[in-house]
């Protein structure tokens, strides 16, 4: 059995899950490996929030030189190919997870690296040194807002808990324009000083970056842990943002 969330999920969210791996069971089916196929308007927003992603790894921060990652809502493993093409760190394991059946297959006809592993799953199963979530937390579906928060606050501890080195994570954020229909909205927008607090709370001493140079709508959390112990390296200190 792998690490579950601790106590139960808020009382909205479980069907949420269950209504949202069903959207994505018929959006891949529909649309193919393809960045309309896990819900992006466009290959360049992909791309754009990919990239942002990646910037985990900073070597003036302290990187290692190979590094395993988990991917939570990997959807057809698009990720994959920017992590492979990585020279520092070099990438040795990579899982990848979905709530989605159909991503998961698509994941796995996609992808024959035998670095990569797809698992369909709700959390990650085994730890990383690395964490990247890529979108899963942007749709709510019917959840209720309070419930979906909640449930986004374990699970950033769930998976600060399971990585070594850092943690990517992007969200989109709450335009003023949009604040007002955050209530019937299916979409999660966050407040960037709130979920960097959260973030701040998760980091075991360690940074958090924001960044919110790359799309409008969007942010990217990039927290960094203090290197494992065993390493003996640490990130240059005028780098760190606690």
């Amino acid at each position: 059995m792998g690490e579950q969330r601790s106590g139960p999920l808020p009382l909205s969210v479980p069907s949420a899950l269950a209504d949202i791996a069903g959207r994505f069971d018929q959006v891949i089916e529909n649309r193919g490996a393809s960045s309309s196929g896990v819900g992006w308007s466009s290959p360049q927003a992909q791309s754009l929030r990919f990239q942002a992603l990646l910037r985990i790894f900073d070597p003036a921060c302290g990187i290692p030189d190979t590094a395993s990652v988990l991917d939570l809502g990997c959807g057809y493993g698009a990720l994959w190919a920017e992590l492979a093409a990585l020279s520092h760190p070099r990438i040795t394991s990579y899982v990848g997870y979905d709530i989605s059946a159909s991503m998961i297959a698509q994941a796995q006809r996609c992808t024959d690296d035998p670095r990569t592993r797809f698992v369909r799953a709700g959390v990650p199963q085994e730890n990383a040194d690395y964490g990247f979530v890529s979108g899963t937390f942007n749709y709510r579906a019917k959840a209720d807002p309070e419930d979906w928060k909640s449930y986004l606050r374990s699970m950033f501890a769930l998976l600060a808990r399971r990585c070594r080195w850092g943690l990517a994570i992007n969200l989109l954020h709450s335009p003023r324009r949009r604040l007002s229909a955050q209530g019937s909205a299916t979409m999660f927008y966050a407040d960037i000083d709130e979920w960097t607090r959260v973030a701040k709370s998760v980091c075991k001493g360690g940074s958090v970056e924001v960044l919110t140079d790359y799309l409008d709508d969007d942010f990217t959390l990039l927290i960094r842990f203090p290197p494992p112990p065993e390493t003996g390296r640490a990130p240059d200190p005028t780098r760190l943002r606690g």
